[in-house]
């Protein structure tokens, strides 16, 4: 009888830092896809703000509002325009996105992209990164960029 509570034993100290480690594991990657989900729908967000007109400006902080959920101080907006050339029936080169007063530069059919990049730290901290094969780094970078049409 006693060899059996022994087994019992030794079988949970195997069994319950493998089932931990799943657990954990779970949990980051569903950190992962929430971020990512955040940061899709924040870029959706402000390219229809800037599809819209909005300046530069609201764009950004409409992104930010659109994911309170983001450390701002990880978060980069980049916002561009792209015009369509009538002469050569080709879209020209991404170009900074401008405001003129209340509205953005961009004219209207002209492109638009809002396009994020967020650097998502590990709860698990570099051990994460270690499961994943990256054990110097804690973090992983995730971006985004969505384009819209300028109304």
């Amino acid at each position: 009888m006693d060899r059996r509570r022994g087994t019992v034993s030794v079988e949970m100290a195997v069994v319950i830092p493998v089932l931990l480690l799943l657990l954990a594991t779970v949990i980051e990657i569903g950190l992962l896809v929430k971020d990512r989900q955040v940061i899709h729908q924040a870029a959706r967000a402000g390219a229809w703000k800037a599809a819209n007109g909005a300046p530069v400006t609201a764009v950004c902080e409409y992104v930010r509002g659109s994911a309170p959920d983001l450390d701002p101080d990880r978060l980069t907006i980049v916002c561009e325009r792209r015009p369509y050339n009538r002469d050569s029936g080709t879209w020209d080169s991404w170009v900074p996105l401008g405001s003129i007063g209340s509205f953005n530069d961009a004219f209207e059919g002209d492109r638009v992209r809002v396009a994020l990049d967020y650097s998502h730290q590990f709860a698990m901290g570099r051990f994460f990164g270690a499961i994943i094969g990256h054990p110097e780094s804690a973090s992983m970078a995730m971006s985004c960029a969505v384009v819209a049409r300028r109304e």
